[in-house]
């Protein structure tokens, strides 16, 4: 019920200054709130049709996906994004907390974790949190996203790709746990680039030949901390995998600057460095295979995978307990390669662990491709040519194996579980993308069981229908079909 007036004549004038006779009560219609937010979100969508633009210069790559996004979509979040700065904070603030669910570990250790201690020092300048934002959205599983999303994405993306080579012009800066944060992080984007964006080699390997001269850059003290180690890891995983992957002989700077840390590394980063060595004599040698032109050559190189297949065996033996490996036994009575599951110290332990396999694999597998290739070989590199073969045989599916048992750990439980079941333990992103090489180097049709095959296959569907990394099917086009519906 409205108030009484209150003010005593003749000191309230008002109606007899406006013509009116007084009625004892103020006007109500001044003081009733009415609701434009119809006006105003119109207008703010009409100011949208007229000035959008791209922003920061760049022009984002169309495609047959995001061409197919209806205009009313995009007009929709940018006048959110752009008219409101609360609900631009709630979407970019739930992105960057979206990326340290999804991507580090929290306590335990993983390559990753640099990023949490580089972002919370409060020496940023913008482009690392830029970079975490776009990997965010990224993160989302395909269902919980749109068209819109995945531009504003592309946007930060593109805003920390134009902060780092600002920075990289000013030596300070170029210097920075920021910057070597950001450009591994660029890199990491590449990867797990989603179907508007797909994943770029070449983009990928500008983003570690910048890391690499960023950490040549740093100097031979710059294992000072913790997060400096996680980045000189993160930095060695991703260049061994790329090389490999490319048969390529391996950046000799990448070797350079790791020899040059050796004096201040732990044993976990002197464990890394050990098997980017071995890694790099892989590389030199499977490029040495496809440019071989004699029978002789092959033996050489046959003898020399063999020779590096031993070293590593005796390494494995000599490492420290950080590195152990414990096996739970699990309920698993179809699948005889799954009976056990592993577990390790830490994600970092656990990541080591599986490259190493990795790289008995490609040494196992380029010898026995090798005999296969070339049977002469198995009458000219000495007597115990063949045991050597079905050796490496026996090596591929037993490393393949302790893949398989290492994917409960990373994926989650749900992985011992029917794929076709709703998952109640998802993996996330850090788990998918770490898991994704040993995957891959596992899946071998030929030197595997079927039934193996099929549940590695089915893993790397999970993994792409469960997070971002909608693009796995592409990659493993050579292993099998991965089904994501």
């Amino acid at each position: 019920m409205p108030f009484q007036c209150d003010a005593a004549k003749p000191t309230c004038s008002q109606c007899r200054r406006a013509g009116r006779k007084c009625s004892g009560y103020r006007n109500l219609d001044e003081l009733r709130l009415v609701d434009q937010s119809t006006e105003v979100s119109s207008k703010v969508r009409k100011s949208k049709r007229k000035t959008a633009q791209p922003p920061l210069g760049y022009e984002v790559e169309s495609s047959p996906s995001s061409s197919s996004a209806t205009s009313e979509e995009l007009v929709e979040v940018n006048s959110v994004v752009s008219a409101f700065p609360t609900a631009s904070f709630w979407l970019e603030g739930n992105a960057k907390n979206i990326f340290f669910q999804q991507y580090t570990c929290g306590p335990d250790k993983s390559e990753l974790d640099f990023a949490n201690s580089v972002y919370r020092s409060r020496q940023t300048t913008g482009m690392l949190e830029s970079i975490i934002t776009a990997l965010g959205l990224v993160a989302l599983p395909k269902e919980n996203r749109n068209m819109a999303m995945m531009n504003l994405a592309s946007r930060k993306y593109l805003s920390a790709l134009q902060q780092t080579q600002t920075a990289l012009l000013e030596p300070r800066r170029a210097k920075s746990d920021e910057t070597l944060a950001t450009v591994l992080l660029l890199g990491l984007h590449e990867l797990v680039a989603v179907d508007d964006h797909p994943s770029d080699r070449s983009r990928l390997s500008v983003h570690l030949n910048g890391a690499i001269k960023l950490l040549e850059l740093r100097g031979d003290h710059q294992l000072t901390s913790f997060c400096n180690s996680r980045m000189y890891d993160r930095a060695c995983t991703q260049i061994m995998y790329t090389s490999i992957m490319s048969r390529r002989p391996m950046p000799s700077a990448m070797l350079k600057v790791s020899r040059g840390l050796r004096h201040q590394m732990h044993q976990e980063e002197i464990s890394g460095a050990d098997l980017l060595e071995m890694s790099a004599r892989l590389c030199l040698a499977l490029n040495a295979v496809d440019r071989a032109a004699t029978i002789e050559d092959h033996v050489s190189i046959f003898h020399a995978l063999v020779a590096l297949e031993n070293e590593i065996v005796a390494w494995e033996n000599s490492l420290s307990w950080r590195f152990d490996v414990s096996k739970q036994p699990i309920e698993n009575p179809d699948k005889s390669f799954l009976r056990f599951q592993e577990s390790y110290l830490n994600r970092l332990a656990g990541s080591s662990r599986n490259r190493y396999r990795c790289v008995r694999i490609v040494i196992n597998e380029e010898i026995v491709r090798l005999a296969e290739t070339h049977p002469q070989i198995l009458d000219l590199a000495g007597a115990d040519a063949p045991f050597t073969v079905e050796r490496a045989k026996a090596t591929i599916l037993s490393m393949s194996q302790e893949i398989c048992q290492s994917v409960p750990y990373f994926l989650g439980q749900d992985s011992c579980r029917d794929w076709r079941e709703e998952s109640l333990d998802p993996p996330t992103m850090f788990g998918g993308s770490a898991m994704l090489m040993p995957l891959y180097f596992a899946a071998n049709p030929k030197r595997i069981s079927p039934a193996m095959h099929q549940w590695l296959l089915q893993q790397v569907s999970r993994i792409g229908r469960e997070t971002g990394l909608s693009k796995v099917g592409e990659m493993f086009a050579d292993r099998g079909v991965v089904e994501l519906t």
